[in-house]
């Protein structure tokens, strides 16, 4: 994790995670370009962020939250803070 509280998971990587799990990226309606919203299409489950600003990895806050929705929802949780990007190799 960086000084700044930012972690190892970039905001491309999330997209790419929640995508292969199923959910779709939404933009808010209210705060277009600061929140997003990932949503299921068959559970209807909401993973609703705000986008990161200014830096292109999200914050362990974020990943707290993310966990949380996972396990809400009784998913496996996923290693957020180590995740590599396998498209890099």
């Amino acid at each position: 994790m960086g000084n700044d509280g930012s972690t190892s998971l970039t905001f491309d990587q999330l997209r790419s995670l929640l995508s292969d799990r199923g959910y779709q990226e939404h933009e808010s309606e209210e705060r277009p370009g600061d929140r997003i919203a990932f949503i299921h299409p068959r559970t209807r489950h909401i993973i609703s962020l705000d986008k990161p600003s200014g830096q292109e990895y999200l914050t362990s806050y974020q990943l707290q939250e993310l966990e949380v929705e996972f396990s809400r929802q009784g998913q496996d949780i996923p290693d957020l803070y180590n995740r590599q990007d396998e498209k890099r190799g």
